[in-house]
Formats: structure tokens, sequence, C-alpha cells
């Protein structure tokens, strides 16, 4: 009956649980150790430049354009119809007051 029971127990990996969980936790804490590092060099080392790169490229056009739907067969489910920007000609929002303010000013 105990060779048996010893066939049935399932093989160990040699660790106990305690060291198992040891290894975790210090591979948690290099995981996390690598990341804030990470963060402070973004924060500290590289935030100039960063904000040189978001200068630059602030102003950048993005076309407001999608593309047509098609079935499986290549008919069109959807397509695309050109309107009127919501936000003006620069993308600068134009709100109802904005407008009403040029349309006073206008007259």
């Amino acid at each position: 009956m105990e060779k048996l029971a010893e066939r049935m127990r399932p093989p160990s990996s040699g660790l106990p649980i305690a060291s198992r969980i040891n290894v975790f936790f210090f591979i948690t804490f290099c995981l996390f150790s690598i990341l804030i590092l990470r963060l402070a060099m973004l924060q500290f080392v590289e935030s100039q430049h960063l904000k040189d790169e978001e200068a630059n490229h602030k102003n950048t056009p993005i076309p407001l354009t999608r593309g047509n739907i098609f079935d499986r067969k290549g008919a069109p489910i959807a397509y695309t119809t050109p309107t009127p920007s919501p936000h003006g000609e620069k993308g600068l929002s134009l709100c109802w007051w904005t407008r009403l303010r040029a349309t006073i000013e206008a007259s």
C-alpha cells in the first residue's frame, strides 16, 4: 500500500515552497526596480529632449479621412463622405460663442 501512495505522489521540483516564494519576490522586486529606474530616467534625464520633440510635432496636421468598408464580395458597406470639420480650418475649436462673436464683429 505504501508503494502505491509513493507512486501517486506528484514529483517535487526540488525547491520547497518558501524558497519558490522568495525567488518570486526577488524577481518581482528586480522588475519593479528596473521600471522605477526607467521612469526616473524619463523624468529627470530625458525630459528636456522629449519636450523639444513634442514642440516639433505639436502642429503636425492629421488627416480626418477614413477609408471605405467593403464586404467580402467587394461591395461597399460604408464609404467616406467629405464633411466640414467642426473644429475649423486650423484645428481650433469653434464653439458657438466664438462663432457668435465673429458674426457680431463682422456686422
